[in-house]
């Protein structure tokens, strides 16, 4: 199956016969199949009668003749065919047709080969080898003549992940899209979703930088002479103005432009722009200020942006200090105000947010889907069938269509395809000498004046659009990955719901999760969010300050370690001292685990004043808020797993199947981490495969009530177990649970009205019926724990108790009192099946009781 050889490829022992480039092949007309063993009759000749009595039937052994061809069987496949078809080997028989059916075989003559020798030459090494080519024969033998099914491979789903082999690919968050030539269909199956924890803004305050004070004594040299800490271009929106001031207090000397802004241009410092002249004579403290235009300043060439602080000393001896700066947007400075880090803070709270699932586009090379975007023009635009059709443009600019959507992080190539310009959004596209900044349509937009191609590589989601020609015209648009453009082709891709799942939370190593195949979901992170009305402690530093904690029983137990997420609070980090710094931490052991808070501003603040400031946050919409790590994960099952299914009809299905013969993409604008597996597909999906190979779907084991493993509520509300047996022959089972103590009557039950009944007893009761109690059955009925196995195909009730190297376990054949075993019927009911019903007057747990069974196919 995994290798497209129907009908010619099988494994052996473990060993696939393509390993030895070897196939089985017809005899020249057509391919057999024996469809059952032989049968083997019993009879009796009766003398003077008419033929013979008929006393039942059994099966003979099952054989399987294999017509062999091989075209390049080199000396060493040779010798390893002899170890793999020794006499006296015996393994798992598994044809690719069928790789469901596994019988247990071996030869049952020998193998032989009729070839014709050539050489072979290796290129690399310059030497020939000998191979061969033709044909042969084996012949394989099952003493046990029918086919298992058991286990895993009783499930159609497990037979999805070896279709073909399988990749794993992940999508979200920072690799947001996946883009590859395909050389045949494949189908991509949603195999897990990952959160990943972030707050929602790393920018907090008006003051964007952080400089230390510049005391600057006897300076008498004119220029550079300090830089912040901060390349500002993480930072800036390019079409805004900034401001950059800082007070001077001069007590030597008179300055002249004392801060600066620098500029890292093709691999040059340089002073941006010429700075306004701020003169301050000895003994006075003044304002030094730069502003900044972002829409109108030539950011060409420009990798790295600071603050600084240069100086004019006009040839004397100064000394000054320079403190207080800020850099704020906007065109006039503002009262001075600390610059707050990049963490969150009381005053600049950063909200937490999950990561969401969304969506998966999946689309062939053209990433522009028409149907999904929002055409702002200034004429009249028409889309379908992958073109825009304009009319009625007649002015200077022609038409402007810019598509409202999200595109992932990626390099892209842009085609106007008919369009005389395209136009962008994304300041981190190239200015070449033919682009353009304009503000028009809503927004600021670059533009490659009359260039058919434009090509960038964005790091952050954009936005795109085209100018059209003026007067009527069709364009036909295409974005795609890469930086070559190649030849028009429509859009042909779907976009797939992922399941609609709260905020999942995460480190990238503690992960809230999702699985899209069983719809179980695990969260090791836990959100919670404080009005007040909390039970809050008081406690004090060790400077007699102030801190305030509350418990979370269910944390994980760490000390000062960042297993902790706030919104007004850094986390204190491993190693980090804890007395009087500020900031939140998960502190202390299993008896005693504490969320810590520290802060200076309320150092000496009671207890009901702090509480009213949680309040007053709650109330203001900026609650405080933490994420911290659970002890344990919570794991739940969504009972409606959301369809991941372009065509499959599959119930809660989270297939991806994709036709495309070039190139796909697959890309998301979720920040949840999405792992997707993707095969390569002989059939389209899953049901085809099924359908094809003739096997049956078992009973939908995606619900806690739904399987056929283990005790459940059945469709009639009745407690029982579901029994479902689509193979050839009624089949043999084996059950157990935890011994009840007493145990009384056990009846069970199947729904064609066969059914044995269970007892222990403990002292000469039902003697009438059942005969004397035994001291063994009195000694089994005292004990207490263990586990009851009835296995069906030896006839025998076990009974295993003890712990560690001291477990025993012993027949109880006494313990069945009515009625005897019975098989599993087979049926082709694939919605029903038989019904176990287990009725009891005892404590039995139901919970414990579980089931197993093969499949038996000829």
């Amino acid at each position: 199956m995994a290798r497209n050889t129907d009908f010619i490829g099988f494994t052996f022992n473990g060993c696939h016969s393509s390993e030895f480039n070897i196939y089985s092949v017809s005899d020249g007309s057509r391919y057999q199949d024996i469809l059952v063993p032989n049968p083997i009759d019993y009879t009796e000749q009766v003398p003077g009668g008419v033929g013979q009595y008929y006393f039942g039937s059994d099966m003979d052994i099952k054989e399987f003749p294999l017509s062999i061809a091989y075209d390049k069987l080199t000396e060493t496949q040779v010798r390893e065919l002899r170890n793999w078809l020794a006499p006296d080997a015996v393994g798992e028989l598994i044809f690719d047709e069928r790789p469901y059916k596994t019988y247990t075989g071996k030869i049952s003559t020998s193998p032989s080969l009729s070839f014709i020798c050539f050489d072979e030459y290796d290129k690399k090494t310059g030497k020939k080898y000998r191979i061969y080519k033709g044909e042969g024969s084996i012949n394989f033998v099952c003493y046990y003549p029918l086919g298992i099914t058991s286990g895993e491979k009783k499930n159609l789903g497990w037979y999805r992940e070896q279709i073909d082999d399988k990749i794993y690919r992940n999508i979200g968050g920072s690799s947001s899209i996946i883009n590859y030539k395909l050389e045949n269909k494949e189908i991509a199956v949603l195999e897990k979703i990952e959160g990943k924890t972030y707050q929602k803004t790393s920018k907090q305050g008006k003051n964007l930088v952080n400089i230390s004070n510049k005391i600057l004594t006897n300076q008498t040299v004119n220029g550079y002479s300090g830089i912040s800490d901060k390349n500002l271009l993480s930072i800036l929106d390019k079409t805004k103005t900034y401001i950059y001031s800082a007070q001077i207090d001069n007590t030597l000397g008179t300055t002249y432009s004392v801060i600066s802004l620098w500029a890292v241009r093709n691999d040059v410092n340089e002073r941006l722009q010429t700075l306004p002249t701020v003169r301050i004579a000895a003994g006075q403290t003044g304002i030094s200020t730069v502003t900044l235009n972002g829409a109108t300043f030539d950011w060409t060439g420009i990798t790295a942006l600071y603050c600084g602080v240069s100086i004019n000393a006009n040839g004397e001896n100064v000394t000054i200090t320079v403190k207080r700066f800020q850099f704020e947007e906007g065109s006039a400075a503002t009262s001075y105000e600390p610059f707050v880090p990049d963490s969150p803070s009381p005053d600049y709270p950063s909200e937490i947010i999950g990561a969401q699932p969304t969506v998966v586009t999946a689309c062939g090379r053209n990433l522009l889907d028409l149907s999904v975007f929002t055409l702002k023009s200034t004429g009249s635009a028409v889309y379908q069938d992958g073109k825009i059709t304009v009319t009625g443009a007649n002015n200077w600019a022609g038409t402007a269509l810019i598509f409202d959507t999200v595109f992932p992080p990626a390099a892209y190539c842009i085609r106007t395809n008919e369009a005389n310009r395209l136009i962008s959004d994304s300041d981190e596209i190239p200015l070449a000498a033919y682009n353009e900044v304009y503000d028009g349509y809503g927004r600021p937009y670059f533009s490659n004046t009359y260039m058919t191609t434009l090509k960038f590589t964005a790091t952050k989601p954009f936005t795109v659009g085209f100018i059209c020609k003026a007067g009527d015209s069709v364009v036909y648009p295409q974005i795609e990955i890469g930086s070559d453009a190649s030849p028009y082709q429509p859009y042909t891709g779907q976009t797939i719901p992922l399941p609609t799942l709260a905020p999942l939370y995460g480190d990238g190593t503690v992960n809230d999760e999702y699985d899209a195949a069983t719809g179980v979901e695990t969260r090791r992170r836990k959100r919670l969010v404080f009005n007040g009305t909390e039970n809050w402690g008081l406690s004090y530093t060790e400077s007699g300050n102030h801190r305030y904690f509350t418990q979370v029983p269910d944390a994980v137990a760490y000390n000062l370690l960042s297993q902790i997420v706030c919104s007004h609070w850094p986390s204190i980090g491993p190693g980090q001292t804890w007395q009087d710094k500020t900031g939140v931490t998960l502190a202390l052991g299993d008896a005693d685990k504490n969320i810590w808070l520290y802060d200076p501003r309320f150092a000496q603040t009671d207890l009901p004043t702090f509480k009213a400031w949680l309040a007053a946050q709650y109330a203001a919409g900026t609650p405080v808020t933490v994420v911290y790590q659970l002890a344990e994960p919570i794991i739940a099952k969504k009972e409606e797993v959301s369809s991941f299914s372009l065509i499959s009809p599959i119930n809660n299905s989270n297939l991806i199947v994709n036709a495309n013969p070039e190139y796909f993409n697959y890309f998301t604008d979720s920040e949840a981490n999405i792992s997707l597996r993707i095969y390569g597909a002989k059939y389209l999906n899953i049901d085809e495969w099924a359908v094809s190979t003739g096997m049956i779907e078992d009973l939908d084991t995606t619900g806690v009530n739904k399987g056929y493993d283990h005790y459940i509520t059945l469709p009639d509300g009745s407690k029982g177990i579901q029994l479902f047996n689509p193979g050839d022959k009624d089949t043999d089972f084996i059950l157990s649970f935890n011994k009840p103590t007493p145990m009384n009557d056990i009846l069970f039950t199947l729904s064609n009205g066969e059914q044995f009944m269970l007892n222990l007893r403990s002292s000469d009761t039902d003697v009438e019926d059942y005969g004397a109690v035994s001291d063994a059955e009195k000694r089994i009925a005292a004990m207490t724990g263990g586990v009851i196995t009835i296995d069906t195909k030896k006839n025998r009730i076990m009974y295993k108790y003890g712990t560690g190297e001291n477990v025993t376990e012993e027949s109880i054949y006494f313990a069945l009192k009515k009625g005897q075993f019975f098989k599993i019927p087979k049926n082709r009911t694939p919605t029903g099946g038989y019904n176990l019903v287990i009725g009891t007057t005892s404590n039995i747990e139901t919970d414990s009781i579980k089931i197993s069974y093969d499949y038996l196919y000829y």
